[in-house]
């Protein structure tokens, strides 16, 4: 994803998969080939979209949704700005013009909430046999996946397992796991793993991840009095 290695504001830009992001999006889709899943969500945006559709060739059976809510943070006049540009000027106008955190955490919660509804917890269980997991697979943005697992599930009474990193930072096509027990809670189980990525030529290593421009908008506006 250029735009994202170049340090650039992407929030809801439509900016579609360049080569190395395929690539990314592919490798990802080989790591997942054996998980079995029933359903498949995807934000609206291009990026998002085209590596669902990567990871699903593995998976033909299963029919792609795309949910508006599932895009990332709007980053209002920030958006398509470089970060390293980032004045205090800026970071005025992030305060009054980006999604408030107090509306982008609930998106993120509703998206979950609803998808939880849909299959009946925590009323009845989702599994189609006994022991038999019912994997749903989620593709969406770093920062909403990071609000929504590090923020937004703890406040709903979610655990975290003890190999989940404590940085909030998700890399490009990494794979978190959120596992949902029969009484509506859970435990994120994985969080940003990128190993799959390890070693090939597309491993964007230490490139700014998807959402690392959006958390520095946070980061910054914090800083400002």
């Amino acid at each position: 994803m250029k735009i994202s290695t170049q340090g650039i504001i992407q929030g809801q830009l439509d900016s579609k998969l360049n080569a190395k992001g395929r690539a990314q999006a592919a490798r990802t889709g080989e790591a997942l080939a054996t998980i079995e899943f029933k359903k498949a969500y995807s934000s609206d945006l291009s990026r998002a979209a085209e590596t669902a559709k990567a990871i699903l060739v593995h998976h033909e059976d299963v029919v792609l949704k795309t949910e508006t809510s599932l895009r990332e943070r709007g980053m209002g006049t920030l958006t398509g700005k470089p970060t390293h540009d980032m004045t205090s000027e800026w970071r005025r106008k992030a305060r009054e013009t980006m999604e408030p955190h107090t509306e982008f955490l609930p998106r993120t919660l509703a998206f979950w909430l609803k998808l939880l509804s849909l299959y009946g917890l925590p009323d009845s269980l989702i599994q189609p046999e006994p022991d038999a997991p019912y994997d749903v697979l989620v593709v969406s943005h770093g920062a909403w996946i990071a609000t929504l697992l590090r923020n937004a599930l703890g406040r709903q009474g979610y655990t975290e397992h003890e190999r989940v990193p404590s940085s909030n930072r998700v890399h490009n096509c990494s794979v978190s796991l959120v596992s949902v027990y029969t009484n509506g809670l859970g435990q994120v189980e994985l969080y940003d793993d990128y190993r799959h990525l390890v070693g090939a030529e597309e491993d964007e290593g230490d490139e700014p991840s998807e959402n690392t421009a959006e958390l520095a908008v946070d980061a910054k506006v914090a800083e400002t009095p």
